[in-house]
């Protein structure tokens, strides 16, 4: 062995578990001379050093973007654990509702859900089924000259509101069963419609049924309008129709855009408002426009906000940013969710 390196202390530093253990090779002697080192086998962080994949404070903009993917996949993977775990009753909830959307399609049904929420309709019933997402069903009932809506709350909208309440960025209600629903629904309807807001009247209710029977608006879905001239305008009017709703002490909580009804004379409706709560906090006012502009594009969102504003709505900075930054994780869902809206036939 050369003489130099006789009596010497080796030492290497080995990266284990983020911090740095010391090991004293054999035939050191514990004199502090001249350190020898060996080369050791690169671990997986020190590759990733070497290949420049670690962001440092230096490079601001890329350890943004990394910690916005990184958000993403991990509420990625919250809904993917979270949709594992309830598999069976998610299974369940769905076959019920499936059977309550197929009884209230038919004449049957429809007149069963009326006569429950005390409205007569008399006359043979025609029913045309309009959506309602899998939350809830809504028909379309004619009866001679008349036109109304039944909506029901399904019980697989209480399981997915609870999911998206335990994952998602919204700050859903506690109360999530159906006969809450209905009860916020109804409540909300009733102020909005008060405060001059365009909403469709209620005309009766089965609390047990889990039923409104509500005034048929015709029109079309906000994002169904994005190709037509006037859209920005149609996105300017809803935007004030928020404002409205926030004067009126009502917080939408899930005001999407799909949520709004363009009418026929150029007006903004709002509907499916069973998250909707009476709640004056600006902070979580801030949501709702926060929550809808996410909807939109960068355009399309100035108009949002210029009809808010100019609907009398306080935009509240600070509580807009934090929203945004709650919000910002779920972006891949939000864009799917607009290409799909946009989509509807």
């Amino acid at each position: 062995m050369r003489p130099e390196f006789q009596g010497a202390r080796r030492r290497a530093q080995v990266e284990a578990g983020g911090s740095l253990r010391r090991v004293d090779l054999p035939g050191s002697s514990g004199t502090s001379g001249h350190a020898g080192r060996e080369p050791l086998p690169a671990t997986r962080d020190a590759r990733r050093v070497d290949q420049g994949s670690i962001e440092t404070p230096t490079d601001p903009a890329r350890v943004v973007a990394v910690a916005a993917r990184r958000s993403a996949a991990a509420a990625l993977a919250r809904v993917a654990a979270l949709a594992v775990a309830a598999a069976p009753v998610t299974a369940i909830a769905w076959a019920w509702s499936a059977w309550q959307r197929r009884r209230l399609a038919t004449p049957a049904g429809a007149r069963a859900a009326l006569v429950a929420a005390g409205v007569d309709l008399p006359g043979p019933l025609r029913v045309r089924v309009l959506g309602g997402g899998r939350a809830n069903a809504v028909v379309q009932v004619d009866a001679d000259a008349r036109r109304l809506v039944i909506k029901r709350a399904l019980p697989l909208g209480t399981v997915l509101a609870r999911a998206a309440r335990s994952v998602g960025p919204q700050p859903f209600p506690a109360a999530l069963d159906r006969g809450a629903r209905i009860d916020r629904e109804r409540a909300a309807l009733i102020r909005l419609a008060a405060a001059g807001v365009r909403v469709p009247a209620v005309l009766g209710v089965d609390r047990r049924g889990h039923t409104l029977v509500l005034e048929h608006l015709a029109g079309a879905p906000l994002p169904r309008t994005a190709p037509t001239p006037g859209f920005a305008r149609h996105v300017a009017a809803y935007g004030a129709a928020l404002a409205a709703a926030h004067r009126a002490g009502v917080r939408l909580t899930d005001g999407h855009p799909g949520n709004a009804l363009v009418t026929a004379d150029g007006a903004i409706a709002l509907l499916d408002l069973e998250m909707a709560e009476v709640d004056r906090d600006p902070a979580r006012a801030a949501f709702d426009l926060a929550y809808a502009a996410r909807y939109f594009f960068a355009g399309e969102r100035a108009a949002l906000i210029a009809g808010f504003t100019a609907g009398g709505g306080a935009l509240e900075p600070a509580a807009m940013a934090a929203m945004a930054a709650r919000i910002a994780p779920y972006a891949w869902l939000f864009d799917r969710e607009r290409a799909r809206q946009r989509a509807w036939p």
